[in-house]
């Protein structure tokens, strides 16, 4: 029984000084981040073109969402604690493809958690599909095509 409670402590003593020490490598601000909130610019489609989904990445941050979310669309999220993350987007019927002027009223909603030799960066493809839904083509977004934006939350 005394070895059990010596062990009991010995693992609580190594739980908070791990604690201790990820709040001073990181500091209190690391988990929360800075908001980003971003739109799409420099996006070119051809007549009658309209865009059926979006993939991106960040590295050094994490998703929170779409603003707003399109009717018609899903998200899946995957934010991996690694501050490497991924958020995917997709229609569920025609109807719900994206004009580009929708699509550039969309709001990126993300945070930047920088700490290291880790910068925050973001990256993507947008699914382009054309009127009859028969062929589509990929446009991969690089930073240029993403403009921070102020204004209210």
């Amino acid at each position: 029984m005394r070895q059990r409670h010596h062990t009991n402590l010995i693992t609580r003593r190594f739980r908070y000084s791990l604690v201790l020490f990820l709040i001073a490598l990181f500091g209190g601000t690391a988990a929360q981040g800075q908001e980003q909130r971003m739109i799409l610019q420099n996006i070119h489609l051809q007549e009658g073109e309209r865009v059926e989904g979006i993939e991106l990445s960040i590295k050094g941050g994490s998703f929170v969402g779409f603003d707003p979310l399109p009717m018609g669309w899903y998200l899946i999220v995957d934010n991996d604690p690694s501050q490497q993350t991924s958020i995917k987007g997709d229609a569920r019927v025609g109807t719900a493809a994206l004009e580009l002027g929708d699509l550039l009223k969309l709001r990126i909603l993300a945070r930047k958690v920088e700490f290291g030799n880790l910068k925050f960066t973001i990256s993507g493809t947008l699914v382009i599909v054309t009127k009859t839904f028969e062929h589509e083509r990929r446009i991969a977004l690089q930073s240029e095509n993403f403009k921070i934006i102020e204004g209210p939350k």
